[in-house]
């Protein structure tokens, strides 16, 4: 099918962030194409696949099939494997993101966006210092289309970003190197639980999960905070050592291996003429540095700012800057104080993750809310309190 010349919305990437900007672009009436690089929509998969499903009702009716597993519990390891359960804040589900990611942008067709995947940006339109659209490379063909606002949400370097003149590239301290392996032939006690595993010796700087993809699969992964990985050891070797110990018989169907910046929301995610949304805007959460929910948001957010600031007659970085405001508003505070807890945490001995640990085994922890929690936490270890007041400052 042939291009239009011009859009409204020119969105780049498919992910979460794309695909829900592109639905809610095409809602409100934009003339919407998403372009993805890849030759399929939702590979290859770049995440634990572990979301809210209350969050994506909204855009996607629930449906089985891209729903791996229905979680009723996380439960956090220490080094030695004393554990503690903890009910999740929101119903969660594992998604099996292949499938989810396609069905999301399906929606956005359904709703009038025109989707073309190995697609890739090669440059942008530039004009009078706006971003007016892109040249694209198609299969072998260069085409030209212009956009009134361009949504990049094409990852955490986001070269679209880049490109517009925005600085994207996070702080190696701000940075999780992540790897992880779809294990087969690996004994679950509870198929309905997330694990936690923390600790340095585990993974310094992180944590490594293992969450389940149906009654003999799991994605078990890792993140260390990336500095660690200039020590000597990757995140593969630490992921390595942990399943050879855990799940020394299982196989392996599959290795990802990459980053996630954890440093919080770029200063700058707006220009004129350009938004940049998920892991393009760094909006993934500090302490775990998932995403998926968080990119939907920021998708929705910026398409429905997009809409009114074409409506208006005014795309420039100050037409678009309700974006980061309501982003801001809604999350950046949050996303700053967890930050600032992620690298209180960089500090902790195994020891005193042990320790805390136990503190938590005492507690009836689906019945306590989260500052109660805190609260019993800080008279059992008051030095904790101490060693967080450079961290928990009011924003």
């Amino acid at each position: 099918m042939k291009l239009r010349d011009e859009y409204d919305l020119l969105v780049v990437g498919g992910g979460p962030a794309g695909a829900t900007a592109a639905l809610i672009g095409a809602r409100r009436g934009l003339r919407v194409l998403l372009v993805e690089k890849r030759q399929e929509i939702g590979a290859p998969v770049r995440c634990a696949e572990a979301a809210g499903h209350l969050l994506i009702e909204p855009y996607i009716p629930l449906d089985s099939k891209w729903i791996c597993a229905e979680i009723d519990a996380f439960r956090i390891f220490g080094p030695s494997g004393r554990s503690v359960r903890v009910p999740p804040t929101d119903p969660t589900v594992v998604l099996e993101r292949k499938i989810f990611d396609r069905e999301l942008v399906n929606e956005a067709v359904r709703a009038g966006a025109t989707v073309r995947a190995k697609t890739e940006v090669t440059g942008l339109i530039c004009e009078n210092g706006f971003v007016r659209g892109a040249v694209l490379n198609s299969i072998g063909e260069e085409i030209r289309v212009r956009a009134k606002v361009t949504i990049a949400a094409d990852g955490a370097e986001s070269q679209v970003g880049r490109w517009a003149g925005l600085k994207t590239t996070p702080r190696v301290n701000e940075y999780y190197s992540a790897a992880e392996y779809l294990l087969a032939g690996v004994h679950l006690d509870d198929p309905r639980e997330c694990q936690y595993w923390i600790g340095n010796t585990l993974a310094p700087g992180g944590y490594i999960w293992v969450f389940p993809k149906g009654a003999d699969k799991a994605n078990v992964g890792i993140v260390i905070t990336a500095t660690f990985e200039k020590q000597g050891r990757s995140a593969k070797d630490y992921l390595d050592a942990f399943c050879e110990k855990i799940y020394p018989d299982a196989s392996t169907l599959s290795l990802i291996l990459g980053g996630i910046p954890v440093g919080g929301t770029l200063k700058d995610i707006v220009g004129n003429g350009i938004m940049l949304v998920g892991d393009a805007a760094h909006q993934a959460e500090p302490v775990t540095g998932g995403g998926i929910n968080l990119a939907m948001f920021a998708g929705h957010m910026a398409a429905e700012v997009a809409a009114d600031a074409i409506a208006r007659g005014n795309w420039s970085r100050k037409g678009l800057d309700d974006y980061p405001k309501r982003w801001h508003k809604e999350h950046g505070r949050a996303l700053a104080s967890m930050s600032r807890v992620r690298h209180m945490a960089l500090k902790f001995s195994d020891q005193r993750v042990e320790g805390l640990l136990d503190l938590a085994t005492e507690l009836p922890l689906d019945q306590m809310s989260a500052t109660d929690i805190i609260l019993h936490v800080l008279r059992h270890d008051p030095a904790l309190l101490w060693e967080a007041r450079n961290f928990l400052l009011p924003i």
